[in-house]
């Protein structure tokens, strides 16, 4: 069964949606654990609500670490992670039972569309979070993103988890992993995201840094250092 971690901080206008949208899975999902790095606004008391498990900790303050946390503990033999301004498809926990059915499968992941409705967004996204991450794949690098990404947990803990980054935490994983054995990009396990980030810095800008910062990544092994927050 599944075990899914979100991180969160200061989320209390997106997390009640995505944990509703988890909700409506538990055939698939065992437990649902939400890691709070120190959140100010009232996400902790929604999560309570609505999650299995909800551990608060100001020292877990990036996603990483919120993440490693929610795997120390996860009792299930999956770990699947999300975002907390994410929303999982119909079919998202079926896909990650199909995946995981093969044996030889060490992580699953599926395209990240934007719940926000403009034309401009969407194309973005599926430029920058569907077809790169299907060429990365193609050219053996594998990038599977951390809202939208699940793993073999024995695997993950033998990996030694995502590496204590303050970015692309998710990318270094998936290609560390991803040179030991197979995965899975399924359409399936698809989810919507906030497109928050877009519409405050500019798509131009957002997708600019994110292709140098996969270059930076792929050639150097070093992710940006900066990567601005929005709430």
């Amino acid at each position: 069964m599944i075990s899914v971690i979100i991180p969160t901080k200061n989320e209390e206008r997106y997390i009640k949606k995505c944990l509703v949208s988890l909700g409506k899975q538990r055939k698939y999902i065992k437990e649902i654990i939400v890691v709070d790095g120190g959140s100010t606004d009232r996400t902790v008391e929604i999560a309570r609500k609505y999650a299995d498990i909800v551990l608060v900790d100001p020292k877990l303050d990036s996603p990483g670490k919120g993440r490693n946390a929610g795997a120390r503990i996860a009792k299930g033999s999956i770990l699947a992670f999300v975002d907390a301004d994410t929303l999982v498809c119909d079919k998202w926990g079926e896909a990650i039972i199909n995946a995981f059915s093969q044996k030889e499968v060490l992580m699953a992941s599926g395209p990240v569309y934007p719940y926000d409705s403009s034309i401009w967004l969407k194309i973005a996204y599926i430029f920058a979070y569907d077809f790169l991450v299907r060429v990365t794949r193609l050219l053996k690098i594998t990038h599977f993103l951390g809202l939208n990404v699940a793993y073999r947990k024995d695997f993950f803990i033998k990996m030694g988890g995502f590496p204590n980054t303050k970015l692309s935490e998710d990318i270094l994983l998936s290609m560390k992993i991803g040179r030991c054995g197979k995965s899975i990009f399924s359409r399936k396990m698809s989810v919507l995201s906030s497109a928050r980030r877009l519409m405050k810095q500019g798509i131009g800008w957002i997708l600019l840094y994110l292709i140098f910062n996969e270059l930076k990544v792929i050639l150097l092994g070093r992710p940006f250092e900066y990567y601005p927050e929005v709430r």
